[in-house]
């Protein structure tokens, strides 16, 4: 047993120096080292324990009770299959001792077929980590000679009692579990311990189950694979992101013929010219971005997607009175209220049209201060406040056209008050 404790002090250290340097080197620059090879080979030394099967780990690190084969006696042939899953070959002999049953040197060979899960396999642990645990489920066969031994009423060396009526025979398939960790010194060589727990089937309980330790060196070869896409590190532009070949190794996610880092759109099929993306048709005019040339207006096929040109009609300014018949009749500021002043005028006008069988038009004019809007209305209202005062005194409103002229016929120009004024007031002409 001590000479087990030494091997496996011995082994640690040389790990963690190693590491320790591996470290140092990173600190420099180290290209990162992946995980994922086609085959690994290892081989190792191994130790047998059968008494901390009670209790499932019940003295698992009692190392007496441990029973070493030295290096090499086990075998590990490994077949990566993806980044996350590998196929191995395992297989071992040597002279053990079942201190359970207290069994001395009988050889014992076993091989099982297994698959491990590994954890570094870039969902969990980063796949390119010198240390990279992994999970093994394995079966296979079982030998050594219990020489037919059955059990009844017995216990075994600790006082746990042996199921009734189990016989042990020479060979057993049995079925395994357990846990190992590579630590990765360099590209392609590195260390590996393992522990796995050993169920022999057919036969009654625990009686010759055992964990099975080992500690050696393993060895990969083959193309570096990372992503697992058959086209290998050196060669594979994506080597985390599983591609094609005709894209070095890059994926095209929605096989548009341009891989996604260079497709602006790799989940939408799209043109190579528009980077990966479908054209658009922004204004829904049902005329596509890229043969629009209004792309942001509505428009027609005809117009290549424009709108029609705008034909713009424009009215002609009213023309400025040409005949004035009548004085002006003027307002205030800001009213449409006839000054009592101005009546006069009035009737004079009235009696001058019902005198003559002619139209006239009745225009309101203002200054020029206030916005054009109001003074529009405002000059329309001055209109009619003069047409109605004409019909109170006898005009026959058929004869009269109310306007209004706003400010734009001004007859001064001048800031004063004076002048605004005098442009605050209705006009009225005879249409012929």
């Amino acid at each position: 047993m001590k000479k087990f404790n030494q091997l496996l002090l011995l082994f640690l250290l040389i790990s963690a120096g190693v590491h320790a340097q591996e470290v140092n080197e990173d600190e420099i620059q180290v290209q990162p080292i992946s995980n994922h090879y086609d085959w690994q080979i290892g081989i190792s030394m191994f130790a047998t324990d059968h008494t901390s099967v009670r209790g499932f780990g019940d003295g698992f690190f009692d190392f007496d009770d441990y029973s070493v084969v030295p290096f090499p006696a086990k075998l590990t042939i490994v077949k990566g299959l993806n980044r996350s899953f590998d196929m191995d070959v395992s297989a071992n002999l040597g002279q053990i001792d079942n201190k359970r049953l207290n069994v001395e040197n009988e050889f014992m060979v076993n091989g099982t077929l297994g698959l491990r899960y590994r954890l570094a396999n870039g969902y969990i642990l980063n796949p390119t980590s010198w240390f990279d645990p992994y999970l093994r489920v394995g079966a296979g066969i079982h030998h050594l000679d219990y020489q037919d031994m059955e059990f009844a009423n017995v216990v075994d060396e600790q006082g746990h009692p042996i199921s009734n009526g189990a016989v042990a025979a020479s060979d057993h398939f049995a079925m395994t579990g357990g846990l190992g960790i590579n630590f990765w010194f360099a590209e392609k060589f590195g260390a590996n311990i393992m522990s796995e727990y050993y169920h022999m089937r057919g036969m009654e309980g625990d009686n010759i189950d055992f964990f099975q330790h080992s500690a050696g060196l393993v060895f990969r070869f083959g193309k570096l694979d990372r992503d697992g896409d058959g086209i290998p590190d050196r060669e594979d532009e994506c080597p985390d992101t599983p591609g094609l070949a005709k894209f070095n190794g890059c994926p095209d996610t929605d096989g548009d013929g341009l891989p996604d880092h260079e497709d602006e759109c790799p989940l939408e099929p799209g043109p190579i010219e528009n980077n990966g993306c479908p054209y658009q048709d922004r204004d829904g005019d049902g005329i596509l971005d890229d043969v629009d040339e209004c792309p942001d207006t509505p428009g027609l096929i005809e117009y290549d997607g424009c709108p029609p040109p705008i034909r713009v009609i424009e009215e002609p300014e009213p023309e400025a009175p040409k005949q004035i018949v009548f004085e002006d009749v003027l307002f205030e500021f800001d009213s449409f209220t006839i000054k009592m002043s101005e009546y006069g005028s009035i009737e004079e006008a009235a009696a001058e049209i019902k005198a003559t069988d002619g139209f006239y038009y009745v225009d309101g004019h203002t200054d020029v201060r206030g916005a054009d809007a109001y003074n529009d209305k405002l000059s329309q209202r001055r209109a009619q406040a003069v047409a109605d005062a004409l019909i109170k005194e006898g005009v026959d409103a058929s004869k009269l056209q109310v306007r209004g002229m706003g400010e734009r016929f001004p007859i001064c120009n001048e800031d004063t008050e004076e002048c605004h004024e005098i442009n605050r007031r209705v006009e009225i002409l005879r249409k012929n």
